[in-house]
């Protein structure tokens, strides 16, 4: 199959980025009565679902984590004994099974690039373990912060493009926490350490129980439970070192303190709907994505559902978005749902099966690299059938994002 090269096109236009646009939906694990919650941090806004049968969190006061995971789309989530995955209804992607990491789950991190899940853990690990069902333990390392059952690391997140990790040391007898910064190369050794001090509004942050990084827009996001608060960085590798900025609050509740939090990645928005002429048959063609867009992600691609079989596919590719009335070209069965020129293809691609039943997926790995997060996509599947006739998809519009 021959695709195009993405960083190559990425390049051409890297000049003309914003920052990811779209509200930032953030997701925690709540302890007591076990949801997964959504916050759209800029509205406050929260909704939830409720994994059937995971266990409440209890014991030490740091104990949970959560981590997106864009390749399945889903939530890790962990009490601290017990870690599963779930989708965006809470439906099972990886059954409730037993941690293996050396002490309690104390905060949880995808690493997409890495194809890996991080945590930190109730004996002041940084732990490394395969993104499989179940995880396996690769490696860790000890932050050498003594533990106490009212002291322990709380929280962490990984920027992948900067190749940075955050991670959170709590204390709930003295009411403080402390932000640590460290390289991903030896994420035991911070090169930042300092206390945790939120100025964006009276209301006293407590202990921290979550961290998140939207690394796309250099946002860390903290929570102490109830209130989320974001913090945009700016990063010097030169010394290295790190300055931080309060950029927002959220100081909505759920009745219950999130153990855990990342970012969610926004989805695909569709336009259009599918068409056919000459002999190509009418199919109920689906475009879709195949996994999150993360930088990071080389999974990534996208999906064609519900195409006939014995055609030959392609993918047409625009920096921006889907927008109507589109492009007509002629002979296609209806408009490219953006504006041309096109900026390049995937494919071509031959489904198999029979009649309007065939699926196939272009593969679109997609590298870590924070000058891409932002750039705003559309994509449509274009197919010629034996005969002379063609058939379109719906079309996508998707943001590439660094969480």
């Amino acid at each position: 199959m021959r695709s195009v090269l993405l960083p190559s096109l990425l390049l051409l236009a890297t000049s003309s980025l914003l920052a990811q646009g779209g509200p930032t939906h953030l997701v925690g694990l709540t302890a007591q009565m076990p949801a997964v919650v959504q916050r759209d941090q800029q509205a406050c806004v929260d909704s939830f679902c409720q994994p059937l049968g995971f266990p409440q969190t209890t014991g030490l006061p740091y104990l949970g984590g959560t981590g997106w995971d864009p390749v399945q789309s889903g939530s890790w989530i962990s009490n601290g004994p017990v870690i599963a995955c779930v989708d965006r209804n809470c439906n099972y992607l990886c059954p409730i099974g037993p941690v293996v990491t050396p002490g309690l789950v104390t905060g949880l991190e995808v690493v997409e690039s890495q194809n890996e899940i991080w945590a930190t853990d109730s004996l002041a690990n940084i732990v490394q373990m395969t993104r499989t069902c179940p995880p396996t333990l690769i490696s860790s390392c000890n932050t050498g912060l003594l533990v106490t059952p009212t002291r322990g690391l709380s929280g962490l997140a990984v920027d992948e493009g900067r190749q940075l990790v955050f991670y959170c040391g709590a204390d709930w007898v003295a009411g403080t926490s402390r932000l640590l910064v460290s390289p991903m190369g030896n994420p035991c050794v911070p090169f930042y350490n300092q206390p945790v001090v939120s100025l964006c509004s009276p209301v006293v942050l407590r202990p921290l129980t979550g961290l998140a990084v939207d690394w796309g827009n250099q946002i860390l996001y903290m929570t102490d439970g109830f209130q989320t608060v974001g913090w945009s960085y700016v990063y010097n590798p030169g010394g290295p070192s790190i300055t931080f900025t309060p950029a927002n609050c959220c100081f909505t509740t759920v009745g219950d303190n999130m153990v855990g939090l990342a970012v969610q990645t926004n989805p695909a928005v569709p336009l259009g709907t599918p068409c056919a002429n000459g002999s190509c048959p009418t199919c109920p063609m689906l475009h879709t994505l195949d996994g999150d867009p993360n930088l990071g992600n080389g999974s990534f691609g996208l999906r064609l559902v519900g195409a006939p079989a014995g055609s030959t596919m392609f993918a047409a590719l625009k920096i921006g978005s889907c927008i109507a009335p589109g492009t007509f070209l002629p002979g296609l069965c209806g408009p490219l749902w953006m504006l041309a020129p096109l900026w390049g293809s995937l494919g071509p691609n031959f489904p198999a099966g029979f009649g309007c039943g065939a699926a196939t997926v272009f593969p679109f790995p997609l590298p870590p690299v924070p000058a891409f997060a932002g750039m705003p996509i559309a994509s449509q599947c274009l197919g010629l059938c034996p005969g002379g006739g063609t058939t379109m998809s719906n079309c996508l519009s998707w943001v590439l994002q660094g969480n």
